[in-house]
């Protein structure tokens, strides 16, 4: 198991979408816990969590790249498996650019299961569909 954990943080700490000037996401998105092994238990849940947002943030740092408007967000789900970060841009599919999270309640309460992965930068939010939550984390917009 220790293994897997390894390669687990191995792959995070390497992640590399490879954006280029002139690229477009469509609302692209990615998983770490494509088996939902972190449903095992806290430990294993906090595991994939550090992974996701070790991601997030080598995805954002990417995101710089692409000289056009970008967001970037993690949704963390009830299940450890649908767990992702995600990259949205203006793109040549649809004109759903900026993403306006409708239904996500922002500001809220930040919970224990993502405190050690967010600080004042970040902006947690919560939203709720048929009965299951999900949280969302994005940065906070820059104001001066």
């Amino acid at each position: 198991m220790d293994d897997y954990y390894e390669k687990l943080a191995r792959d995070a700490a390497t992640f590399a979408l490879g954006c280029k000037p002139g690229d477009w996401y469509d609302f692209w998105h990615t998983h770490v816990d494509w088996d939902g092994r972190g449903n095992s238990g806290p430990a294993d849940r906090q595991k994939h969590l550090a992974a996701l947002f070790i991601v997030w943030e080598r995805v954002r740092g990417e995101a710089q790249r692409l000289e056009a408007p970008f967001q970037t967000w993690v949704r963390v789900e009830e299940d450890s498996a649908q767990d992702g970060v995600y990259l949205h841009t203006p793109n040549v599919q649809q004109e759903d650019f900026p993403f306006g999270f409708e239904e996500v309640v922002w500001g809220v309460q930040v919970p224990s299961l993502l405190a050690e992965f967010v600080d004042d930068s970040d902006e947690v939010g919560r939203s709720e569909y048929e009965g299951v939550a999900t949280l969302w984390v994005r940065k906070r917009a820059v104001t001066g």
